[in-house]
């Protein structure tokens, strides 16, 4: 009578195999996310892949990313991630923007996503990315882009929020993002984010920019 063949492995030791698999198995969503980015965040584009259920239902993919120059200010892009499982081409719905931090403290930022035919500008209390002084910190990158997350879904993506266009003198539409720079570029430098409301509303009123096209 032959010997079984001494490579056979028994069934007690795949069944054990298995098991070790699926309990060392970790969900996407259950990663860290700051184990995305660099110890030392360095200028240049931070990108991060954010899993939510904020809307309700299984956890889906957002990609968030930055395009950081070093300073206090930063480009700023969301979208829906091809991760996500079973995702058409027309998921994909994109809202991008400007944000600043002068002050060190809150993030003022503006948005435009086309879909919804929505423009404008917004604050993130206390979010700017510089966790303990420190804007190279991959936490306090990951912390904003958590918070913009949640802003783009549940604040953006709630339909509460109405675009008010500016015009200038000749009737052209200004692009939201040019003022937020012309703002941070002169006297809004170090300024609270509040007041780049009030920088607007003066220009409005002095007749430089206009809200209803001539």
């Amino acid at each position: 009578m032959g010997d079984e063949s001494a490579d056979a492995i028994p069934d007690r030791v795949v069944a054990q195999e298995e098991t070790d698999e699926a309990e060392h198995y970790v969900e996407p969503w259950e990663e860290d996310p700051a184990a995305q980015l660099q110890e030392v965040v360095e200028p240049g584009r931070i990108e991060l892949t954010l899993w939510t259920a904020a809307l309700g239902g299984d956890p889906v993919a957002h990609d968030v990313s930055f395009k950081w120059s070093g300073g206090t200010t930063a480009d700023w892009y969301e979208d829906i991630s091809s991760t996500t499982e079973g995702l058409s081409v027309m998921s994909s719905s994109p809202v991008r923007g400007v944000m600043a931090w002068p002050d060190g403290k809150d993030v003022m930022l503006t948005f435009t996503w086309s879909d919804l035919e929505l423009e404008g500008h917004a604050v993130l209390p206390e979010m700017a990315p510089t966790l303990g002084g420190d804007p190279t910190h991959p936490k306090a990158w990951l912390h904003l882009a958590e918070a913009l997350l949640q802003f783009v879904l549940l604040d953006l993506g709630s339909g509460s929020r109405r675009s008010t266009p500016y015009y200038d003198a000749d009737g052209w539409s200004v692009d939201i993002d040019d003022l937020l720079r012309e703002f941070l570029s002169g006297n809004g430098a170090g300024k609270a984010s509040e007041d780049f409301q009030t920088w607007l509303d003066d220009r409005v009123a002095a007749g430089k920019y206009t809200i209803e096209q001539q």
